[in-house]
């Protein structure tokens, strides 16, 4: 899983599709949204998104939900690398278990 996750941060960069959603997040639906606004990401793989939205003054919480625990090392070690200060609720969460 690994790998898969930092060919998936690389992906970021040099495939087209990736490339463009990153900048739309960034440049387009963060702007807009209202401040107090919370962020939950379901599979936040890397934790690139997350960082940016840790970046928002318009974002007051932010949380990131997955079922991989190699996805949430990975992000917790990124925002750490990346100096996010601010708490972000990173939580092994199975949406289809209902307990």
């Amino acid at each position: 899983m690994t790998r898969y996750m930092n060919g998936l941060l690389v992906s970021g960069i040099v495939w087209d599709n990736h490339a463009h959603a990153l900048a739309y997040f960034v440049n387009r639906y963060l702007p807009k949204l209202k401040s107090g606004s919370n962020h939950l990401e379901i599979g936040p793989g890397h934790g690139i998104f997350l960082y940016f939205a840790a970046q928002s003054d318009r974002v007051t919480s932010i949380a990131g939900w997955d079922v991989s625990p190699t996805s949430i090392h990975n992000s917790r070690h990124a925002l750490a690398t990346l100096g996010v200060t601010r708490p972000v609720d990173l939580r092994l969460q199975d949406l289809f278990d209902v307990r």
